[in-house]
């Protein structure tokens, strides 16, 4: 059986930090240094099963956009960061890490504020007739998350869309789950290699935009081996869908939403992007 866990930490700087430009490398190096954790970072499957978010200050996750200040942590400041995980085994142990760390950003005092385990295969986001996605950290989807599979064999340029069309976000998430799931947890129409290009061409008839404010948006990683900034394009903003047809797949999607709301969607989620909450149709969305 397939779990997904989660933790939620309290970090405050001892003194004045200076930010990295993405600030999800701050808990990154300091869960580097846990021998239970440092595996799932440096695991190189191209779905990973593992979510970093950036530090959050203030209801706001710190990141940094070309030609932008940088973000500097004040002593005593506190901030806070998640982590989501799949597993095939619970140990809430993973979790507990030294109260005092040393970075080079800084030392900071980390506090396990709270945990959650949730079976894979129960996940679920009830839709009714509407449903909001809000990208609150730069979101990257790829082209090529809807190459039919004898065109993934082909050299195909992958590019980013800055518009979240639902074939991509659903077919996604089905290879995401398909990757991280046990076997019998699969989700599998037909053949399991066309299974998330079919739900996603399916979820572009079921889904219709209702409203959206949706922002292109360049994020800054780091720098390379050259000291040249890397830099990504996405976008954040929301997205309202309305439910049209085929309502005999909507479990399917309400599983995958379920996901999406733990582990994020699209690229580089290890490092932060691609964080959403899914929100009913009452729900604030502007926030």
């Amino acid at each position: 059986m397939t779990f997904l866990l989660s933790a939620t930490y309290d970090i405050v700087p001892e003194k004045d930090s200076i930010l990295p430009p993405l600030t999800s490398k701050v808990p990154k190096y300091i869960l580097e240094k846990s021998p239970s954790i440092s595996p799932l970072i440096r695991n190189k499957t191209k779905y990973k099963g593992l979510t970093i978010s950036p530090l959050k200050r203030d209801g706001q996750y710190l990141y940094s956009i070309p030609n932008s200040p940088v973000n500097v942590a004040k002593s005593g400041t506190k901030m806070s960061f998640h982590l989501s995980f799949s597993t095939q085994d619970i140990d809430p142990s993973i979790f507990y890490i030294d109260e005092i760390q040393d970075t080079p950003y800084g030392k900071f005092y980390i506090t396990l504020n709270q945990i959650e385990v949730k079976e894979m295969i129960n996940l679920s986001f009830k839709i009714n007739d509407f449903f909001v996605i809000r990208f609150e950290t730069p979101t990257l989807l790829s082209n090529k998350y809807m190459l039919p599979p004898p065109l993934k064999r082909k050299n195909i340029k992958a590019m980013n869309k800055l518009i979240p069309q639902p074939s991509l976000i659903f077919s996604f998430l089905t290879s995401l789950w398909n990757s991280i799931a046990e076997p019998k947890e699969k989700i599998i129409k037909g053949d399991l290699d066309w299974t998330p290009y079919m739900i996603g061409r399916i979820s572009d008839v079921i889904f219709t935009e209702l409203g959206y404010s949706i922002k292109p948006i360049t994020v800054i990683l780091g720098k390379d081996s050259h000291d040249n900034l890397r830099e990504a394009r996405g976008f954040i903003g929301w997205t309202k869908y309305k439910v049209t047809h085929y309502r005999n797949y909507i479990r399917i999607m309400e599983r995958l939403l379920g996901l999406a709301s733990i582990m994020g969607i699209g690229r580089s989620r290890g490092i932060g992007l691609g964080i959403v909450k899914i929100l009913n149709q009452g729900q604030k969305v502007l926030t």
